[in-house]
């Protein structure tokens, strides 16, 4: 989830200075440095067969029944989909235009390019505005090590996160998470 790894990168700030760790999230680790937890929600159960079906992204029980849960769906779904199948021109309308502008196709693409993101379940939506809401998810990146952020090179990465979602009538886009709202560990 170096997509996913981004957007971590983004709510907790740079881990590191070189150019390949520049702009991946920093998900395992806080503002502060130290490593987060991630505990497996399995008090929750996927949204039953005759909810929507998408590619990636799985609505738990918790969030199924929110007003925004079919665009947050929709949105999600093409936003991993973007990341795994390395499509700069789809990732980007998935996000505000500051978060594209921010990283352009040449550095997505360098960032993402191990990229796998997987098991991304949404575990709440929260009204936040007029249009937005807070999306709470956790989610399963896998990347070659040298891909990984430098405060945690790992293959395989479990993230939770809250993500801010915009504009949530016409389809929604993704902001900046954040700072601290993304913690990850090894899994």
């Amino acid at each position: 989830m170096v997509a996913s790894n981004r957007d971590a990168q983004q709510s907790t700030g740079p881990a590191t200075t070189s150019a390949a760790d520049r702009q991946r999230p920093a998900a395992a680790a806080q503002a502060d440095g130290s490593a987060g937890r991630y505990t497996e929600p399995s008090a929750q159960q996927p949204t039953p067969p005759s909810a929507p079906a998408a590619g990636v992204v799985q609505l738990m029980d918790s969030a199924a029944d929110r007003p925004a849960a079919g665009a947050v769906l929709a949105l999600l779904d093409r936003h991993f989909t973007a990341i795994n199948n390395r499509d700069y021109d789809a990732w980007s309308t998935t996000v505000v235009s500051r978060r594209a502008r921010q990283q352009p196709r040449d550095a997505w693409a360098e960032d993402y390019r191990s990229t796998r993101d997987s098991d991304v379940r949404v575990t709440a939506i929260d009204d936040t505005g007029p249009d937005a809401v807070t999306v709470e998810l956790t989610f399963v990146s896998e990347q070659d090590v040298a891909d990984a952020p430098a405060n945690l090179p790992a293959e395989r990465i479990c993230w939770r996160s809250r993500w801010p979602v915009v504009d949530v009538s016409s389809g929604g886009r993704l902001d900046t998470p954040p700072k601290g709202s993304t913690t990850g560990q090894v899994c």
